[in-house]
Parts: structure tokens; sequence; C-alpha cells
């Protein structure tokens, strides 16, 4: 019968296998090698839920992919207080179509799932030729468990879009990719996924640190103020992108590095 092995404080692993477990676990040796890795899995078991990583089971419609996800017992939890994850529209006499919420927020932070398999990834890429930029495993990995560690936050908001950025699909994905993209940047690739219909590049325009900051500076630091600790533990990556670096400039929480000058 499989059970659970946890890798580290409250990460574990669905051991379906020995081999995928020794998989998945080489994937998160994978994002250890990094400051932003690192920083992301100290929060991660900084909070009292676990974090399950079992393996994504392709379907015909759904062969390639890979989802966190709240635990069914602890749904409510893994968003803010009061926030109105789901509703229904009912057709009352007299009143006509009427929201009903139908969960509700409770801000506690949820146990979270990730169904994720490293040879999905591997396999995309032997048979498009190329690793898609934000489609190697181990940064899918890492993409998932930012969404997990909102979920265990009690911060998920995926009713919450992005203004003017319809393929961001909602913020959850854009702290994500942002955070991806930082980690992506810190192991030394220079393209950077764009968004979340699929794995084109950020455009020139905000491909720098400073540029992406003024772009989305409000959905940056809203951040800031939600997950201080994890922001700044990702400020700190070496990164030469990290507009997380750049909003702890401006908001006065760490001082621009000095202008190295060559005599």
């Amino acid at each position: 019968m499989a059970s659970a092995v946890r890798y580290l404080g409250s990460i574990y692993i669905w051991e379906a296998s020995v081999a995928y477990r020794l998989e998945v676990q080489k994937y998160l040796e994978l994002v250890r090698t990094t400051h932003a890795g690192r920083s992301l899995f100290q929060h991660i078991n900084m909070k009292p839920r676990w974090m399950l990583i079992s393996p994504f089971k392709p379907t015909q419609k759904d062969p390639v992919n890979a989802y966190a996800f709240p635990d069914p017992a602890t749904d409510a939890d893994a968003y803010p207080k009061d926030y109105v994850a789901s509703k229904v529209s009912l057709r009352l006499p007299l009143l006509g179509s009427v929201d009903i919420p139908t969960k509700i927020g409770t801000g506690q932070g949820s146990v979270v799932h990730v169904a994720y398999h490293p040879a999905t990834w591997r396999q995309r890429a032997i048979n498009t030729g190329h690793i898609a930029t934000g489609a190697g495993p181990g940064e899918v990995l890492f993409h998932e468990m930012v969404h997990g560690y909102r979920m265990q936050s009690g911060l998920l908001r995926t009713n919450d879009a992005v203004a003017g950025e319809p393929h961001m699909d909602n913020v959850e994905e854009f702290h994500s990719i942002l955070a991806s993209n930082v980690y992506r940047s810190e192991r030394g690739f220079t393209t950077l996924r764009a968004d979340h219909w699929g794995f084109n590049h950020l455009k020139s325009g905000v491909n720098a640190s400073d540029s992406f900051y003024e772009n989305y500076k409000p959905l940056i630091d809203k951040w800031f103020s939600e997950q201080a600790a994890f922001c700044m533990a990702m400020a700190r990556s070496p990164a030469k992108f990290n507009p997380f670096r750049e909003a702890a400039i401006a908001l006065g929480l760490m001082p621009r590095p000095a202008v190295s000058m060559r005599l």
C-alpha cells in the first residue's frame, strides 16, 4: 500500500513507487540549489499545514499538466477570510437572479495537494524537441509549490483578475509565474515566461526587473503586504531578473546596491 514519505518539514511525497519518490526528490533537490528554492521551502515548512506531492494522472483531455489544490476537507481555509471563493446564481420569484455564495474563505490556511509527475514534462520536451520556457520539470514543480504556499497561507484569490492581462488568468498565476521567473533567472536562463496561456516569452518592455516592477507595482506591493517575509527572502535572490528586489528597494526595505566603478 502506498504511503506518504516526508521529504523536508511539512513537504511529503506520495510513494506510489520508490522510483516516483526518487524522481520527485531529484527535482526538489534541483530547486533547492537556488536561493529562491530554499526560500520557498523554508516558508512552506513554517506553515502548520502539510503539502503532499503525488502523481499527476494524464487523461485524453488533459494529457500534460500539473496542479496544486486544497484538500477538500480544508478547501475554504485556502481563501482569505470572508472571500467569496464560489457562488451560484439562482432565479427567485419576485427577486429575479440572485448570487448565493457557496464557499466563503476562512483565511486559516489549507492542507495542499500537488499533482505532478516529472516524466510528463520530460516527455513533453522529447515530443517537442526542446524544453519550453517555464516547462522544465523543476520549474513546473516550483510553480505549483508557490500556488500551494499561497493556499497554506489562506491567501488564494482565484477570482481576482490581472487588469489588462487576460492571458494571466488570475492573480495567483501572476504570483507563481513571477516567482518562477526569478527562480529561472537565478539558474542562469535569460528567457522568461510571459503568462499562463502557454510558454511564450516575456516581452522586451517588461523583461527587466525595474520595468516589470513598474508595470505591475500594485500587485507586487500587495504581495509584500500579504507575505513580507517570503517576498523579502525572494528579494535576496541573486537572480538577474528580480522584481522582488526592486520592490524591496522602492518600499524602503532594502538599500539599492552600490554601482561598482572600474578605474
